[in-house]
């Protein structure tokens, strides 16, 4: 697995700039050779005269779509979470795609081949790129009106937990694996189309070439091999977080112990050097204390023992506040979960909105760069979870749950004080398109009828099978399985913890089919399912969980909506 820099958080670092810089010049001198240089040549295609702007492109389709599926299928890529997809409209399409191909018809020109034109000396280039520039300028003045139009028609189906994005074979009714011998038979069609086409105009070409003919015969062969190439499915056995590499700035430290149950409870710790990793990658600016740390994950209390010190740490301390009073962790704040949430939209216990977070973050000095610990006390590591939930709102994925949590702690007899912490505010950034995660009643309606997604709901039996009811109506949502989110606890005398983690990739196994299956969980108010969140994403590695947060709260409060008991 890969992290691309949308996937990290990090398309304005030095090196997602080098990336593009390299990409587009390699771009512009594959437009140079195509003779996309030329306004008259790419003019030719409208004119039934040079074909090659079709060639060029439908070459183009055919090798990202057969190279962004082997990367997918193989595990390389994750597609909910490291690919920036944009909603489909429908109606903004037709419009869009009747302004540019009358502006490329009357100019000659695209951005992208202007900006070849240009570094070939071309003046009608330099006059296209800038009308381009007065008119993406008007465009944005003009908004405000121009939106209606921006937003027309926007499909009815979800992708990826993403309402209104809609993928070709979900509108043809297609799988995904079927559309790429289909594109590629279109294209090759195409390709011999063309050529016919410059026959009948007297130019020299390929058509009927041996060339042509292998070359095509090599696309059949290639889009049918990878309709039969099995996605990558990793064994439960290979269910293993990886090892990381601790790099800390001062002596040597001991590197984070992360077992998901302590020993008396189970025979099955973890290797002493592990952490779990999920798809997401540390952000742009690591904490030098726990550089190469891949978060979210369990951190062990002997790491946080040893870093207490460091400047970057920031410890969430999520038991009652006369608990805290009490005692804590040196240097930790007391924060109760139930301040990152309040009604929204009429829904009562929904998590705040990203700004609101950012701002309860500010207010505790925290900044991106922060590392921060979550501590829980008892069998509660729910309030972790939702903390953990409004972190991830605002793009903060560098957290982690402290195993065993104050209890642990504790009974380790590690450094305990009463004394509040100094804080200097800060100015945490709001970044409200951060939430992928997050669904509404409306995409899990449309999961539910058209079965596109494991439904869980991780509440207790008996409010499950609708015998005990605190809502408007009783049961669960039609089709949902019920995973109870404390079945994922081991208890010991002295502190509660996850159970092993080949023992939770077992027991989840014979509920998900597989790691690429989307999961919708939820609860009542989304807090219980916050916890099995976590452990699904960020423990055991599957890539399309979603969180719905309003829950049953929401969904028993419509009458519209169907229910099972």
């Amino acid at each position: 697995m890969i992290n691309t820099f949308f996937g990290a958080n990090s398309l304005g670092s030095l090196g997602a700039w080098i990336a593009s810089l390299v990409i587009g010049v390699l771009f512009g001198v594959s437009l140079e050779k195509a003779g996309f240089g030329s306004s008259k040549r790419l003019a030719g295609i409208f004119y039934f005269r040079d074909m090659a702007v079709l060639k060029v492109m439908l070459t183009a389709i055919v090798t990202a779509m057969m190279g962004l599926s082997i990367a997918i299928w193989t595990g390389i890529v994750a597609p909910a979470t490291q690919i920036y997809y944009m909603q489909t409209y429908y109606g903004t399409y037709v419009v869009a795609g009747l302004l540019f191909g009358a502006g490329f018809a009357m100019s000659g020109w695209c951005p992208g081949t202007a900006v070849v034109g240009l570094a070939s000396g071309k003046i009608d280039a330099v006059v296209f790129l800038g009308g381009t520039v007065i008119g993406s300028i008007l465009f944005n003045e003009l908004f405000f009106i121009l939106k209606p139009i921006c937003t027309w028609g926007q499909s009815s189906l979800q992708a990826y937990g993403q309402p209104g994005l809609a993928f070709l074979n979900d509108s043809l009714g297609v799988s995904r694996r079927m559309m790429i011998p289909g594109i590629t038979l279109i294209a090759v069609a195409c390709f011999w189309g063309a050529e016919y086409i410059e026959v009948r105009k007297g130019r020299k070409v390929l058509f009927n070439s041996p060339f042509l003919a292998r070359f095509s015969l090599a696309l059949i062969l290639a889009a049918g091999v990878l309709y039969l190439i099995p996605e990558k499915q990793p064994p439960a056995a290979e269910l293993k977080p990886p090892v990381i590499e601790i790099k800390p700035t001062t002596a040597e430290t001991k590197p984070p112990v992360v077992e998901t149950t302590p020993p008396a409870v189970s025979e099955h710790a973890l290797p002493s050097d592990v952490v779990s990793a999920p798809d997401h990658a540390t952000p742009e600016a690591p904490n030098p204390v726990i550089q190469g740390l891949r978060l979210p994950a369990m951190l062990d209390t002997d790491w946080l023992a040893d870093h207490l010190t460091s400047p970057d740490i920031r410890i969430i301390d999520s038991r009652n506040q006369p608990d805290y009073n009490t005692r804590h962790i040196p240097g930790s704040f007391s924060v109760s979960p139930e301040s990152f949430i309040g009604v929204v939209d009429g829904v009562p216990a929904m998590l705040m909105p990203a700004e609101i977070i950012a701002a309860k973050l500010s207010l505790m000095g925290i900044q991106p760069k922060d590392m921060i610990v979550l501590v829980y006390d008892g069998d509660r590591i729910r309030n972790a979870g939702l903390i953990a939930m409004a972190l991830e709102r605002v793009g903060h994925y560098r957290y982690a749950i402290l195993d065993g949590g104050f209890d642990k702690w504790m009974a380790e007899g590690k450094t305990i004080d009463n004394t509040l912490p100094r804080v200097q505010r800060s100015a945490y950034p709001a970044k409200p398109d951060t939430d992928n995660f997050s669904v509404s009643y409306a995409t899990v309606l449309a999961h539910v009828q058209n079965k596109t997604a494991l439904i869980m709901d991780v509440g207790p039996e008996e409010y499950f099978t609708g015998k005990i009811s605190d809502e408007a109506r009783a049961g669960h949502i039609p089709g949902a399985v019920n995973r109870v989110f404390s079945a994922d606890l081991a208890t010991t005398s002295a502190y509660t913890g996850f159970k092993p983690l080949p023992e939770l990739t077992e027991n989840y196994a014979k509920i998900i089919p597989s790691l690429d299956t989307s999961v919708v969980v939820y609860c009542h108010t989304g807090h219980q399912a916050s916890q099995t969140f976590f452990v699904l994403k960020h423990l055991l590695g599957y890539r399309n969980v979603y969180w719905y947060d309003a829950g049953w709260t929401e969904w028993a409060a419509r009458p519209e909506l169907p229910i099972e008991q």
